[in-house]
């Protein structure tokens, strides 16, 4: 965008002119591209690996990720999970480091047991049977986001999905 600010007899900034300059009317610097060629490649590369295979089955098309359990959300979840488990088992490898884990936060073991999340998935995408691709997960899932594992009780847990519930789910009467 192309912004042009001003100040008012008062002395106060104000913007006196904001539009939007199209990057397609601009030629690309060659110099900066060239520099950028390796990363550009090496991008590139990253987002077409492989990560695992959908198969072909029963997968759910639904969007409502909001009101319907779905297999997209599922696949959240579960990597999620299982990489939490795995980060867990890596920190907490011997039995020294898992026994003073377990006295200070009352675990008894490393498996992460639930996935909370918000519905991040962009627009109406959904899981196509065949490769999973990082750039596949990447439409899936729009942020690189930081995971968080938290030792909760059960009423702990419930108490946040009740409050997420609230939040999200409204009554309606019919009359």
């Amino acid at each position: 965008t192309k912004t042009v600010f001003a100040v008012d007899a008062n002395g106060k900034l104000y913007i006196k002119d904001n539009s939007v300059i199209g990057l397609s009317t601009k030629a690309a610097d060659a110099g900066l591209k060239a520099k950028m060629a390796p990363y550009v490649e090496l991008a590139t590369e990253y987002v077409n690996q492989e990560c695992g295979i959908i198969l072909d089955g029963n997968w759910s098309k639904s969007t409502k990720f909001y009101m319907e359990q779905t297999d997209t959300m599922d696949i959240v979840g579960r990597a999620q999970m299982a990489m939490g488990s795995k980060y867990l088992a890596e920190k907490y490898a011997s039995e020294t480091q898992r026994a003073e884990l377990y006295k200070k936060t009352g675990l008894d073991h490393l498996t992460v047991d639930m996935s909370s999340t918000s519905v991040v998935v962009s627009g109406g995408y959904t899981v196509q049977p065949g490769t999973m691709t990082m750039k596949k997960i990447y439409q899936l899932y729009k942020y690189d986001n930081t995971l968080y594992l938290l030792p909760l009780t059960g009423q702990q847990i419930k108490d946040v999905l009740e409050f997420n519930a609230s939040q999200r789910l409204t009554v309606s009467t019919a009359s």
